[in-house]
């Protein structure tokens, strides 16, 4: 079983499935029981040339067992999180930003010498 779930992971992942640290140890490390956590593979993906898409693999098709990237579920579902709010952040500062700019023109509006009412672009 988990001989084809390798297989199919390869043809879906691309070639850095084959590469990784994992192919050369049992895959049943990498999966363990429910509420087990796999020292062995965390520490087997912290030396792995291909963590970050592993990871990023994991995270995109919403994998829900195993070790992935160095993390557990419980990990990737925090780093989500994370994610998703640092997504609302920048998005709320790219409008807060372009909000400041409006209101920047709006007060560099001002009187010249000869008091006339003048716009300053300041972008």
């Amino acid at each position: 079983m988990l001989d084809r779930a390798a297989q199919l992971l390869e043809r879906e992942a691309g070639e850095w499935a084959g590469s990784g640290s994992c192919a050369q140890s049992d895959p049943e490390e990498f999966f363990p029981e429910a509420g087990e956590t796999s020292l062995l593979a965390v520490r087997i993906c912290s030396r792995c040339e291909v963590r970050e898409p592993c990871l990023e693999y994991a995270m995109e098709h919403n994998e829900v067992l195993g070790i992935w990237g160095g993390l557990t579920r419980r990990q990737r579902i925090k780093l989500s999180r994370l994610r998703a709010s640092a997504d609302r952040s920048r998005a709320a500062a790219t409008h807060d930003a372009a909000r400041r700019s409006r209101a920047i023109e709006i007060v560099v509006t001002a009187m010249d010498g000869a008091g006339r009412h003048t716009v300053v672009d300041c972008r």
